[in-house]
């Protein structure tokens, strides 16, 4: 690894666990991206620390009685990167190019509530809505883009040259080395801290590690729980934690003869202990079982019930399910299930651990795989997945939970599980803005898929963490996983 120059205060050195896949709001998903896309672009509106929807360069907005309706006033004077300025066309234009098949976005469907879009005036804009949303304005916490540049380099082009309105510029991408960024002089709301910023990729994450304790990086992002107790006694080490939004949940497919049997489902749950087995792999450092898809930060609170109804660790109990299936002829004695994940060797052993105490408490071999997350996730849909370890973190309301890994029109829907009574709890939760009435509903959905179809086990959400040096000042880590510099109230600073 080059050596960066660290000891000056204007320069930022960040660690990373992969190269970014593409430096375009409108497509990306990819956390690694992400944390450099958050310092180019600016957001439409912005989420304080509380993860509540506040004015960026939308100054202000109003809301029809009907709730179909969103008036923005749009801040004026912002400027690209290039020096074109940042219109309602721009505002536009980026939330269209999201919808349009020709990007063919994963985000697109995020924003399917928007029937169209009206320019008001060149300070206003409208959005119109197919229906009612509650959680619509986290729909629209999108980064703005430059439509005039856009259309000279092409979608291709602005993957690997971003040009944003944020307080940082885009300077260079050269993969498996750094991505730089420099200081925007010209910031609207203020002069950013750093004069250059350095991302750097690592495909080992103690070698990553090593290098934050040895002060050749400032910051390290996305750092697994297991290696976070090796830091907490180093006196140069700061661990910036908060509790998540993630997810981790194993998935069941029900395009499938075996695994869409609830017994199935239920023999699987009751074969391991998966309290222990946690600890062992992940070990306790940030880590937090759960046992709702909703993340425990959000509401409802229905914690106690969901609980009560987890099934025990009982493999006699589970070895019985089989042998039912198996004299109705739905199993037989060659049956193999399988478990899959993404490529990371921390998911691999996880997965491998299950399959193995799978088959030393029930006798059967369950066979363990892991997969290029396209490859996966291709597999998943086709529903040639018979049971996934997967994760999922969205935005700070339960609809972006429950709705997306339940109804049964989800994309999001990897489990592709179908249930009428729960697809219209989901619907019904979207029908008001009260939180009290779509708490109702949003318990019966969950209740439903968990506690009777056992359509995913539950297993824990990691905290947010941030890795980084005692010189680094004003970090903030948020449950929603952001990683900023430039705060609506703030900024890092390297003392």
């Amino acid at each position: 690894m080059e050596r960066y120059p660290v000891k000056d205060k204007k320069i930022l050195v960040i660690g990373q666990d992969s190269d970014p896949i593409e430096l375009d709001p409108g497509i990306s998903n990819h956390y690694v991206s992400e944390a450099i896309i958050n310092q180019i672009f600016d957001y439409f509106i912005r989420l304080d620390d509380s993860l509540k929807p506040i004015p960026w360069i939308a100054e202000s907005w109003d809301v029809s009685p009907g709730e179909l309706d969103y008036e923005f006033k749009v801040k004026t004077g912002i400027k690209f990167h290039n020096g074109d300025p940042l219109t309602v066309e721009d505002i536009k234009f980026t939330f269209d190019r999201i919808k349009s098949p020709s990007l063919n976005s994963p985000l697109s469907d995020e924003i399917n509530s928007i029937k169209y879009i009206e320019i008001i005036d060149e300070n206003k804009i409208r959005f119109h809505l197919k229906y009612q949303y509650p959680p619509f304005l986290y729909t629209i916490f999108r980064q703005i883009v430059p439509k005039t540049y856009i259309a000279r380099v092409g979608d291709e082009s602005f993957k690997k040259n971003p040009v944003g309105s944020g307080p940082y510029i885009f300077k260079s991408w050269e993969p498996g080395k750094e991505v730089v960024l420099e200081k925007n002089e010209n910031y609207w709301a203020g002069k950013p801290n750093f004069s250059k910023i350095f991302f750097i990729p690592f495909d080992d994450d103690n070698e990553r590690l090593a290098r934050v304790k040895e002060g050749d990086i400032d910051i390290a992002l996305e750092v697994d729980s297991p290696l976070l107790e090796k830091l907490m006694n180093e006196k140069n080490i700061n661990i910036n934690e908060t509790k998540g939004l993630s997810y981790y949940y194993l998935g069941f497919s029900c395009k499938t003869p075996v695994y869409k049997d609830v017994r199935f489902r239920k023999a699987f749950y009751h074969s391991i202990n998966w309290d222990e087995l946690i600890g062992e792999k992940f070990g306790t450092y940030g880590i937090n079982r759960v046992y709702s898809i909703i993340p425990d930060v959000l509401w409802p609170d229905d914690l106690e019930y969901l609980k009560s109804k987890v099934l025990e660790f009982n493999p006699e109990k589970s070895v019985k399910l089989l042998n039912e299936l198996k004299s109705e002829k739905i199993i037989n004695d060659s049956f193999r299930p399988t478990i899959y994940c993404v490529n990371d060797p921390h998911r691999e052993e996880f997965v491998a651990t299950i399959a193995d105490l799978f088959k030393k408490n029930t006798g059967y071999v369950m066979e363990s795989y892991s997969l290029p997350w396209e490859t996966l996730d291709e597999k998943t849909q086709k529903g040639e997945v018979g049971i996934f370890f997967s994760a999922w973190i969205d935005k700070p309301d339960p609809d972006f939970y429950a709705y997306s890994l339940l109804h049964g029109k989800s994309p999001q829907n990897d489990c592709k599980y179908d249930n009428f009574s729960v697809n219209i709890s989901l619907l019904k939760a979207r029908s008001k803005s009260e939180q009290s009435f779509r708490a109702i509903f949003y318990k019966d959905a969950v209740r439903q898929a968990l506690t009777r179809d056992y359509i995913h086990i539950p297993l824990f959400t990691i905290s947010e963490t941030l890795v980084s040096r005692k010189n680094i000042k004003g970090l903030r880590v948020k449950s929603n996983g952001l990683f900023e510099l430039f705060y609506f109230d703030g900024q890092v600073t390297k003392l």
